[in-house]
């Protein structure tokens, strides 16, 4: 295949692309005018496929009077919302039977309110007392999947907002915290990690993952260089890192969340577990192609942000490259970006030599 002639390397020195921001501007541009049109798609797909989910409801109703119910706690995650995998390719549908926990509302609601208050204790130095105390209830919560599920969405949410005086420093993108509350947060993480990695639990352990590369502390060294300590450096020893079904989990997880972003219309819709295709319903080709390149865009944005990752976080070259490998392959990924991608993950992996 072409592909893997690309990935697995050619003789001679690598042709390293340049202006990749740029690049990725301009798709960004095409995309926002694509907006209004896709949004148009989805309302005439709905209206396509609305006869279609009656008559999927209907058949649903009757399965379940034929006491044909194969769903599970597994597949429909707390408080009924849809499991991680739910519209994820078979081979990475399957989660282990603790990774989903069905509590009782008041429990599970419970858990949820704790684990906040938990978090909002730890961003403030004078709240790490409190927190170290009861960490055998966080311990505790934590082994539930309603525990991780809260703790990794209550983190994202605080690390996302503004104006908060625990927070030296903030932009859209990254935070500053002083060194007390960097250390309270690494071990939490990790001990939320651990329990991710023994119960394939991957959606908590993504949104950490995201986190982890956003939240800093700042050092001025002995020579009066500034320093960054990111949160992530604390969490290079997990064995987490190192399983490839994570890792493409968390890619799909990013994919779903970025196309929900900027609002693009899925190929094809669950319906009661019947694929149904989704069909275009305009001719213009020009707008078919934009959508494709925004597609294509989003692709490579996220599988380059993945490559930077598992570099921070040590993972060897040909880990990175056999992950990559699969991905392009799997989200069509053009020729294109696919030797953008590696040039830039050759360049990083080289420099660090």
């Amino acid at each position: 295949m072409e592909f893997l002639s690309i990935f697995k390397g050619e003789e001679g020195k690598p042709t390293f692309v340049q202006n990749t921001t740029s690049f990725l501007s301009s798709v960004q541009a095409k995309g926002d005018d694509l907006v209004t049109n896709l949004k148009k798609k989805t309302a005439n797909a709905v209206q396509q496929l609305s006869s279609a989910q009656l008559s999927a409801s209907a058949a649903t109703g009757a399965s379940r009077e034929d006491g044909d119910e194969d769903s599970s706690a597994s597949e429909y995650g707390d408080g009924g919302d849809p499991a991680m995998y739910a519209d994820e390719a078979p081979m990475e549908r399957k989660l282990s039977s603790e990774s989903i926990d069905s509590l009782p509302a008041e429990e599970a609601d419970k858990y949820r309110s704790d684990i906040r208050q938990f978090i909002m204790a730890m961003l403030t130095e004078d709240g790490a007392e409190v927190v170290t105390k009861n960490a055998h209830i966080f311990q505790g919560y934590i082994e539930h999947h309603t525990g991780r599920s809260a703790f990794a969405k209550e983190l994202r949410k605080q690390a996302s907002l503004k104006s908060r005086v625990t927070f030296f420093l903030q932009t859209d993108q990254v935070k500053q915290v002083p060194a007390s509350v960097l250390q309270l947060l690494a071990s939490f993480c990790n001990s939320t990690l651990m329990e991710c990695s023994k119960n394939d639990d991957f959606s908590p352990a993504a949104s950490i993952l995201n986190v982890a590369f956003r939240i800093f502390q700042q050092n001025v060294n002995s020579a009066g260089k500034v320093v960054l300590t990111y949160l992530y450096e604390s969490l290079k020893d997990q064995t987490l890192w190192q399983s490839t079904r994570f890792w493409n989990a968390a890619v799909f997880i990013a994919l779903q969340e970025e196309r929900v972003n900027r609002q693009i219309v899925p190929k094809y819709v669950n319906l009661s577990k019947t694929l149904v295709l989704v069909v275009n319903t305009t001719d213009d080709q020009e707008n078919l192609d934009a959508e494709a390149e925004l597609h294509d865009s989003i692709v490579y944005n996220q599988l380059s942000k993945f490559a930077w990752r598992m570099f921070s976080l040590g993972l060897s070259k040909d880990a990175c490259m056999d992950f990559l490998r699969k991905q392009v392959e799997d989200t069509s990924l053009s020729k294109e970006n696919q030797r953008n991608l590696r040039a830039n993950v050759l360049r990083f992996y080289s420099s660090d030599k």
